[in-house]
């Protein structure tokens, strides 16, 4: 039978073959002669180098790859490359013949990408085609000499465990920086001038472990940031370093902790127009979530990892909000849980919109109690007398999430009774979420109530 495709146009043949990995392409080079020519008459082919393979063929795959690329710049991934911070264990170290090979041809290299042990690569080689540097397993040493010490085309740069130099000019042209700081190491990483060394930052990624102040980036920020991403395993005071870094103009800042004490979020949450505080578990870890929305279409977020850990989460939760009020004076939404609700909400008399969540009590969750408790205490929603200007109240219910005991038709009941006792600052409607379906069916709201409750099917989804 005859090769059916030699009927095809060489460069749809190409096409089909630019979804291939290079393995596959090297693979359907050999399947005929007409499949070898468009397959060699096709330098943009040869371009996405991805090896993961045996590291005695990685030499040879390499200059077979940047021959048959022609003048073409060439993308390099050698290895997987992980996740956002996932710390991949290499099997083996990178063997000398695949290291020199690497070094020959970095000056073709517009992406690099590399998952295993970094100390063997010469990292000073000249890169003057390098926008994308990755690097995930390993101690990343940046030299002052860094892709020929000049500089160039670099954009993204995201490495697991850095050391930076003193100065280094190829990083002033980043963008983009994914980084995280080394754990035990004995030499000074130099994470305090990093933003003398990233002046162009649009883009920042920081994951910092036991790191006091003083070895934080110093301020202010790079006025370009659009996005900031820090995570600390350390208690930390992000309202201090929010200030110091002048981040207030900053779009979109994202922060994650541990919480062992109260902490001002004033700086970071001020002139919030919509502030939501939920409660999530995450991989078995229980954590606080609080996003607000400023004006100009900024956004702020705080994770507080290891609620476990916080005797009285919402006391904590509430010290860390407590100093806000003046600074959002201009709130109009508000999502918060219930226990924060009862401490926070008076100070807010003119809040429009509310959305409530709302959690078992601690001492109906345990058999063995000694007298019987609430399940949910309605009744912590008394501090909405001192509001007057809600046009807009949602409640959501939550079960125990280890128990896994749903709301009852009791329960609703009971709501829905407590919440007429509120009518005189509730709107005309109130809608309620979390009730099971068979309970959600058996309760059609009333016209004559006041307000009138809205039970509805599903979950409200909490941002």
């Amino acid at each position: 039978m005859g090769d059916v495709t030699r009927g095809l146009a060489s460069e749809l043949l190409t096409a089909c073959l630019e979804y291939l990995d290079l393995s596959d392409v090297i693979a359907a080079s050999h399947v005929s002669r007409f499949w070898r020519e468009c397959a060699l008459a096709f330098p943009t082919l040869w371009t996405r180098v991805t090896i993961d393979k045996a590291f005695s063929t990685c030499a040879h795959i390499l200059h077979m790859a940047i021959s048959r690329a022609g003048q073409l710049p060439v993308d390099l991934e050698y290895g997987r490359v992980p996740v956002e911070f996932e710390y991949p264990k290499p099997s083996r170290n990178v063997s000398g013949t695949a290291a020199d090979a690497v070094a020959r041809y970095m000056y073709r290299f517009r992406t690099f990408k590399w998952t295993h042990e970094v100390s063997a690569l010469d990292l000073s080689r000249p890169a003057p085609l390098m926008r994308e540097f990755v690097c995930g397993a390993g101690i990343c040493a940046i030299p002052s000499d860094f892709l020929g010490g000049a500089v160039g085309r670099l954009r993204t740069l995201h490495i697991g465990n850095a050391v930076f130099p003193d100065s280094c000019p190829a990083l002033e042209t980043v963008v983009d920086l994914r980084v995280w700081w080394p754990d035990g190491l004995r030499c000074e990483p130099r994470f305090d001038h990093l933003f003398e060394l990233f002046p162009r930052l649009e883009l920042l990624n920081l994951r910092l472990t036991w790191v006091d102040r003083d070895g934080m980036p110093a301020g202010p920020a790079p006025r370009t940031l659009k996005s900031v991403k820090l995570t600390t395993y350390k208690n930390c005071d992000f309202g201090e370093l929010y200030e110091r870094w002048g981040l207030e103009s900053t779009p979109d800042v994202h922060l994650t902790n541990q919480v062992e004490q109260a902490w001002t979020m004033a700086p970071v949450l001020a002139g919030a127009l919509e502030l939501s505080v939920i409660y999530a578990h995450v991989d078995y870890l229980s954590q606080s979530r609080i996003i607000a929305r400023l004006p100009c279409a900024r956004r702020r977020s705080v994770v507080c990892d290891d609620l476990m850990q916080v005797v009285d989460i919402d006391e904590v939760l509430s010290g860390v909000l407590a100093d806000d009020a003046a600074r959002l004076a201009h709130l109009q939404t508000l999502v918060i849980p219930i226990g924060v609700l009862t401490l926070l909400v008076p100070r807010w008399p003119c809040l429009a919109r509310l959305t409530v969540h709302i959690f078992e009590t601690i001492a109906w969750r345990f058999e063995d109690a000694t007298e019987p408790a609430e399940r949910f205490q309605w009744n912590r929603m008394d501090c909405l007398r001192a509001v007057h200007a809600l046009t807009h109240l949602a409640l959501c219910v939550h079960q125990d999430y280890e128990r896994e005991i749903p709301p009852t038709l009791q329960d609703a009941l009971e709501l829905r009774q407590y919440l007429i006792t509120l009518s005189a600052c509730t709107p005309a409607e109130v809608l309620v979420y979390g009730f099971p379906d068979e309970v959600v069916k058996e309760l059609l709201p009333r016209e004559a109530d006041n307000p009138r409750v809205l039970f509805i099917l599903g979950h409200l989804d909490s941002g």
